[in-house]
């Protein structure tokens, strides 16, 4: 549970993605599940952690142009499991997207669909062998 004080502070929402910086320490991503604002205006917010380091690429769906900011996220040690959190609106079961910023780009069709607020996706894919 993180907590802050009343005073000048942006709008925060339940499913906004929060960076967590420690010292000394990798970049942590956490996911905003529930918020309370008491009577004297301090707000209490309960996060859950994302696993897996995020490395920041972009994507695009195959047959469009726009490139797309996205979170590829590690979750295990070996990289045997990888998700994207991208933008709302990316996402539809079995699209091929074009990923680049991890090596060489690759091609990946989208799979499950694994979390989804107001404003993101995480979703997990599978890598499309070279043709």
């Amino acid at each position: 549970m993180l907590s802050r004080d009343k005073g000048d502070r942006p709008g925060i929402y339940i499913g906004d993605i929060l960076a967590l910086f420690e010292q000394e320490q990798p970049l942590k991503l956490a996911i905003i599940r529930w918020l309370h604002i008491n009577k004297d205006d301090e707000i209490q917010i309960g996060v859950q952690l994302v696993m897996g380091q995020p490395l920041h690429v972009v994507c695009s769906p195959i047959n469009e142009t726009k490139l797309h900011p996205a979170l590829l996220i590690n979750q295990d040690e070996h990289n045997a499991q990888k998700v994207l959190l991208t933008d709302k609106g990316i996402y539809t079961p079995n699209r091929s997207i074009r990923v680049s910023g991890d090596g060489e780009p690759y091609v990946a069709t989208l799979k499950t669909l694994l979390d989804s607020s107001y404003y993101f996706e995480k979703f997990d894919f599978k890598i499309k062998p070279a043709s």
